[in-house]
Protein backbone atom coordinates (compact mmCIF):
# COMPACT_ATOMS: atom_id res chain seq x y z
CA UNK A 1 0.00 0.00 0.00
CA UNK A 2 2.71 2.46 1.03
CA UNK A 3 4.82 1.62 -2.04
CA UNK A 4 1.94 2.36 -4.42
CA UNK A 5 1.29 5.73 -2.73
CA UNK A 6 4.97 6.65 -2.85
CA UNK A 7 5.30 5.71 -6.52
CA UNK A 8 2.20 7.70 -7.44
CA UNK A 9 3.42 10.77 -5.53
CA UNK A 10 6.87 10.61 -7.09
CA UNK A 11 5.59 9.99 -10.60
CA UNK A 12 3.08 12.83 -10.34
CA UNK A 13 5.88 15.29 -9.57
CA UNK A 14 8.01 14.06 -12.45
CA UNK A 15 5.08 14.03 -14.87
CA UNK A 16 4.11 17.56 -13.81
CA UNK A 17 7.67 18.81 -14.38
CA UNK A 18 7.74 17.19 -17.83
CA UNK A 19 4.43 18.85 -18.76
CA UNK A 20 5.06 22.25 -17.12
CA UNK A 21 8.46 22.70 -18.74
CA UNK A 22 7.61 20.90 -21.99
CA UNK A 23 10.62 18.61 -21.49
CA UNK A 24 9.56 15.70 -23.69
CA UNK A 25 7.81 15.80 -27.05
CA UNK A 26 5.67 13.09 -28.62
CA UNK A 27 7.75 10.27 -30.19
CA UNK A 28 10.98 11.71 -28.79
CA UNK A 29 13.91 9.55 -27.65
CA UNK A 30 14.92 10.17 -24.05
CA UNK A 31 18.40 8.98 -23.14
CA UNK A 32 19.14 8.33 -19.48
CA UNK A 33 22.79 8.11 -18.53
CA UNK A 34 23.13 5.06 -16.28
CA UNK A 35 25.99 5.29 -13.83
CA UNK A 36 24.98 2.23 -11.86
CA UNK A 37 23.86 4.34 -8.90
CA UNK A 38 20.34 4.64 -7.52
CA UNK A 39 19.50 8.09 -8.88
CA UNK A 40 19.96 7.23 -12.56
CA UNK A 41 18.19 3.88 -12.10
CA UNK A 42 15.23 5.63 -10.43
CA UNK A 43 15.02 8.16 -13.25
CA UNK A 44 15.02 5.41 -15.88
CA UNK A 45 12.41 3.41 -13.97
CA UNK A 46 10.20 6.48 -13.46
CA UNK A 47 10.36 7.61 -17.08
CA UNK A 48 9.53 4.11 -18.22
CA UNK A 49 6.41 4.03 -16.00
CA UNK A 50 5.37 7.51 -17.09
CA UNK A 51 5.75 6.50 -20.73
CA UNK A 52 3.68 3.37 -20.15
CA UNK A 53 0.72 5.24 -18.65
CA UNK A 54 0.99 8.63 -20.34
CA UNK A 55 -0.98 10.11 -23.22
CA UNK A 56 2.36 11.26 -24.67
CA UNK A 57 4.43 8.37 -26.02
CA UNK A 58 8.21 8.54 -26.18
CA UNK A 59 11.12 6.11 -26.24
CA UNK A 60 13.40 5.64 -23.22
CA UNK A 61 16.99 4.47 -23.76
CA UNK A 62 19.59 3.56 -21.15
CA UNK A 63 23.20 4.52 -21.91
CA UNK A 64 26.25 3.71 -19.82
CA UNK A 65 29.42 5.69 -20.47
CA UNK A 66 32.31 3.24 -20.11
CA UNK A 67 35.22 5.29 -18.85
CA UNK A 68 37.65 2.37 -18.80
CA UNK A 69 37.20 1.26 -15.21
CA UNK A 70 36.53 -2.42 -14.58
CA UNK A 71 32.79 -2.29 -13.84
CA UNK A 72 30.32 -5.16 -14.17
CA UNK A 73 27.55 -3.84 -16.43
CA UNK A 74 25.50 -7.03 -16.09
CA UNK A 75 23.13 -5.60 -13.45
CA UNK A 76 22.45 -2.51 -15.60
CA UNK A 77 21.83 -4.67 -18.65
CA UNK A 78 19.42 -6.93 -16.71
CA UNK A 79 17.63 -3.92 -15.18
CA UNK A 80 16.98 -2.48 -18.65
CA UNK A 81 16.06 -5.87 -20.08
CA UNK A 82 13.37 -6.42 -17.41
CA UNK A 83 11.68 -3.20 -18.55
CA UNK A 84 12.25 -3.82 -22.30
CA UNK A 85 14.49 -0.75 -22.53
CA UNK A 86 17.34 -0.66 -25.04
CA UNK A 87 20.72 -0.53 -23.28
CA UNK A 88 23.80 0.87 -24.96
CA UNK A 89 27.40 1.13 -23.76
CA UNK A 90 29.44 4.02 -25.14
CA UNK A 91 33.17 3.33 -24.93
CA UNK A 92 35.53 6.21 -24.06
CA UNK A 93 39.21 6.51 -23.25
CA UNK A 94 38.76 8.78 -20.24
CA UNK A 95 40.79 6.53 -17.93
CA UNK A 96 43.88 7.12 -20.09
CA UNK A 97 43.51 10.89 -19.68
CA UNK A 98 43.72 10.64 -15.90
CA UNK A 99 46.92 10.37 -13.94
CA UNK A 100 45.23 9.46 -10.69
CA UNK A 101 48.49 9.03 -8.76
CA UNK A 102 49.80 12.56 -9.48
CA UNK A 103 46.63 14.60 -9.97
CA UNK A 104 45.16 16.03 -6.74
CA UNK A 105 41.85 16.87 -8.39
CA UNK A 106 41.47 13.72 -10.47
CA UNK A 107 37.79 13.40 -9.46
CA UNK A 108 37.07 16.91 -10.74
CA UNK A 109 38.95 16.22 -13.97
CA UNK A 110 37.14 12.89 -14.39
CA UNK A 111 33.76 14.64 -14.02
CA UNK A 112 34.65 17.27 -16.62
CA UNK A 113 35.91 14.66 -19.08
CA UNK A 114 32.83 12.49 -18.56
CA UNK A 115 30.44 15.41 -19.20
CA UNK A 116 32.41 16.37 -22.29
CA UNK A 117 32.43 12.90 -23.83
CA UNK A 118 30.64 12.89 -27.16
CA UNK A 119 28.40 9.94 -27.91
Amino acid sequence: MMERWYNKLLLNHIRRAIDDYDMIDENEKVIVGLSGEKDSALLLYSLNLINKYSHKKFQVLGVHLDCGFDIDRGPLRRFCSKMNIDFHVEETNIIYCLDIEEEKNSCCLYGRLRRGAHC
